[in-house]
């Protein structure tokens, strides 16, 4: 899935699964089928995190010790092969491992992601491309085959082209086998990692026939498209009852395409015994910044969507029923907007650092008050809160300007007809702290089709003046 990484495009989180027979029984001339599966690396073992070191070269140790510290047995390591970004030389390579090892991980995964969105994106390398540079770190690989994945290339095709994948796939697989590597190999799927189209779900078969190891491991990213447990399972379990080894190599809580259903990502990962790893640790910019798992690289410092994934899914206990604790930031206005929208407001909405109730920015519009004004700060589009119980938002107005009272109402739009739910008024101030809006959803009909979420502000009788309205931390339970 495409997202954006401080100046530079991006797209990251995984999860992944073990394979009932990952290594084949025969090997190619002169191989040791026996010796290459004593070295393979477990995919069912790999519980952790993406970090996006190619863009990040500085914040290599204390990122990958942070990692350790909240309980990740593997992390996921963003390389560039020069094409795109900014080349990774073979000596940083060595030193993401030998860190690693030092650290105490079981496995380090490592992608080359230029490859992001290849057929889509002109910018772009192919899966050969991506071939030819591993090839280059073969010395520093090389005894390193029961510690490091080699993800061959990240979200290797875009919406276009990806027909090709297959082809493109086994050709790659041969090519890196071929060089001597026999190390677990990663295999991402097209659609910009989610595999809408079934490509790599309907094809896997035949790209671990071609690998003589039996060795792959194929990675989807759950985003937007994987809004329900029901989309969830069906693709987990295609892969588990055929006993091919899969990973969720990124995954988020939300993301521009749509509301992740990271509850069942996790449940359903854990209850079929695959692997995962969340995006990612830091840096993420472009109005993607609420997929950072901490705030300013700081491994203390958890957003709301790092601080439930550390509990559910690096502390070995089960999956909350709930984001964040048994509560799952929808909208936490880190950066962006998130696509809500203002109506009856003289201005607006931007984020702002004025006021927050949580992480390090809200959302804010101006107005201009007059008796019984009604304006609306709303975010538009279908998605799914499904299984959800309780959704609230804290919401505040400015100190300037005469309200004459006025209150605030969450509330939700669903279904075809658009049907109005709201969890009742409530009196608003400018209290720093904020005031907690809540929408019981137990009565709610049409829950799987959400067509409007938003906060309704009413001034009282008599207002006057210009003000601000505010709004930060929407949530579901």
């Amino acid at each position: 899935m495409r997202k954006t990484l401080a100046v530079l495009a991006l797209s990251g989180a995984f999860i992944l699964g073990s394979c009932a027979n990952p290594l084949s029984t025969g090997g190619s001339a002169g191989e040791n089928p026996s010796a290459s599966a004593s070295r393979a690396v477990a995919s069912s073992s790999m519980r952790g995190i993406n970090h996006a070191h190619a863009w990040y070269t500085d914040r290599l140790d204390a990122s990958l010790s942070g990692i350790r510290q909240w309980g990740a047995t593997s992390v996921r390591v963003v390389l560039s092969n020069g094409h795109r970004y900014p080349k990774t030389p073979a000596s940083q390579v060595s030193a993401i491992l030998s860190k690693a090892k030092a650290l105490g991980f079981t496995s380090v995964v490592l992608e080359v992601h230029d490859t992001t969105g290849y057929g889509e994106d002109g910018s772009a390398c192919s899966l050969a491309s991506a071939v030819a540079y591993w090839k280059e770190l073969k010395t520093v690989l090389s005894g390193q085959e029961g510690f490091a994945v080699i993800n061959i290339g990240n979200e290797p095709y875009g919406n276009s082209g990806y027909g090709n994948w297959t082809a493109d796939t086994v050709s790659a697989v041969k090519a890196i086998r071929t060089a001597g590597f026999r190390h677990t190999l990663m295999a991402d799927a097209p659609n910009w990692g989610q595999d809408w189209s079934n490509t790599m779900r309907d094809n896997a078969p035949t790209v671990l026939a071609a690998d003589s190891l039996r060795n792959v491991v194929f990675s989807v990213h759950m985003y937007g498209v994987y809004n329900s447990e029901s989309k969830i399972r069906s693709y987990m379990k295609s892969f588990a009852d055929r006993g091919l080894s899969l990973v969720i190599g990124e995954f988020g809580n939300y993301h521009s395409d749509g509301d992740v259903d990271e509850v069942s990502v996790l449940s359903c990962a854990q209850e079929y015994g695959f692997g995962y790893f969340a995006w990612s640790w830091c840096g993420n910019g472009g109005g993607v910044e609420y997929l950072d798992l901490v705030n300013s690289w700081d491994s203390s410092k958890p957003t709301s969507w790092g601080s439930w994934f550390r509990s559910a899914g690096l502390s070995g206990s089960s999956v909350p029923p709930g984001g964040s604790g048994g509560t799952s930031t929808l909208f936490g206005f880190e950066g962006s907007t998130q696509g809500w929208t203002g109506s009856g407001v003289s201005a607006g909405p931007w984020t702002v650092t004025e006021w927050k109730a949580e992480g390090a920015s809200s959302l804010k519009a101006d107005v201009a008050l007059s008796s019984g004004k009604q304006l609306y700060l709303a975010v538009p589009g279908s998605r799914s809160l499904s299984g959800k119980t309780k959704l609230k938002a804290v919401v505040r107005r400015a100190s300037w300007g005469n309200w004459a009272g006025g209150f605030a109402k969450l509330y939700v739009k669903t279904g075809s007809s658009w049907s109005w739910y709201d969890g009742g008024a409530v009196s608003i101030g400018s209290g720093t702290a904020g005031y907690t809006l809540s929408l019981s959803l137990s009565s709610v009909a049409n829950l799987g089709d959400v067509r409007e979420i938003g906060v309704q502000y009413v001034a009282g009788s008599g207002a006057s003046g210009t003000s601000a309205v505010y709004v930060d931390a929407v949530t579901v339970e």
